[in-house]
């Protein structure tokens, strides 16, 4: 699942492009694909680790549950983990105060057991090629849930195409000058009792400061992240400053989602089909 952290890496990488200065009108269709991208599908995050359980099992390799995990919102590809999409996400506080945990799965590919032969490869809209062993444990997950590797490395890989687009149209300088100039925000927190976020995109290392690492993975945060947090998600609604950078994102990126529109809608297709049969294999665990 290494594949996930190619997202950091492309923002040093990557080259800028020109954006257009027309308003492309952008599909609901579209709008509601990218919505359900912000957060990794429970269904299938549960059904992989059930598989990706069994499969390490049978090999006597150690598996830690949640190592599954992608997601990429259009007001988050910059200052990502700062934006609280609902209160669901508020509910379970700042990732910066949870223990880090020294739990890593073994490998169940390793260098006496491997073969570039076995690899099943996968290039995304941006250009980016990434790969799986047919032999390991993630390409057996990976077909139980979304019926092949294929689906897999595609739907996975869309938060990379997501991102190219939103670097490639200046998207992504936008959001940051928005972020870095708005007044309202932390005006907003300030009045909360939180002076110290000064800047969108702060709370969560402000919160670290403030509270530490204190909490397991499985460990809701105490009353005062919770406030803290709740304070946040408010401010960024007041302030809309998530709209805002929603809407630079489809303005900037819309003719190039407008242009890609069959193959988000097979993005679309594959969730809704990973997610029918991870609830089967939820069910039948």
């Amino acid at each position: 699942m290494k594949k996930f952290y190619i997202i950091l890496i492309i923002f040093i990488f990557l080259f800028s492009g020109c954006g257009s200065s027309e308003k492309i009108s952008v599909s609901e269709d579209v709008r509601s694909i990218l919505n359900s991208y912000k957060s990794s599908p429970p269904e299938i995050v549960i059904a992989i680790d059930i598989e990706m359980e069994k499969c390490m099992s049978e090999k006597n390799k150690k598996y830690v549950k949640g190592g599954y995990k992608f997601s990429l919102g259009s007001a988050d590809i910059v200052n990502s983990g700062s934006v609280f999409y609902s209160m669901d996400s508020v509910s379970a506080g700042y990732k910066e105060t949870v223990l880090p945990t020294e739990e890593r799965s073994d490998s169940d590919v390793t260098e006496e057991n491997y073969n570039p032969a076995d690899e099943i490869k996968y290039i995304s809209l941006s250009g980016v090629e990434t790969s799986i062993s047919s032999k390991s444990c993630t390409a057996r997950a990976a077909e139980k849930v979304f019926g092949s590797v294929e689906n897999y490395l595609k739907y996975s890989d869309f938060a990379n195409d997501i991102l190219f687009s939103a670097r490639q149209y200046k998207a992504i300088d936008e959001i940051v000058s928005l972020y870095s100039d708005n007044k309202e925000y932390p005006q907003c927190m300030k009045d909360a009792g939180y002076p110290d976020v000064i800047a969108f995109g702060l709370a969560p290392k402000i919160a670290l400061q403030k509270f530490g690492q204190y909490r397991t993975k499985d460990q809701r945060p105490h009353a005062e992240e919770r406030a803290m947090a709740q304070a946040d998600y408010s401010c960024q609604e007041s302030s809309n400053i998530v709209r805002k950078a929603e809407d630079i994102f489809y303005d900037r990126v819309g003719q190039w989602l407008k242009d890609h529109e069959a193959y988000i809608l097979q993005i679309r297709d594959i969730e809704l089909f990973a997610k029918d049969r991870a609830n089967k294999i939820i069910n039948q665990s």
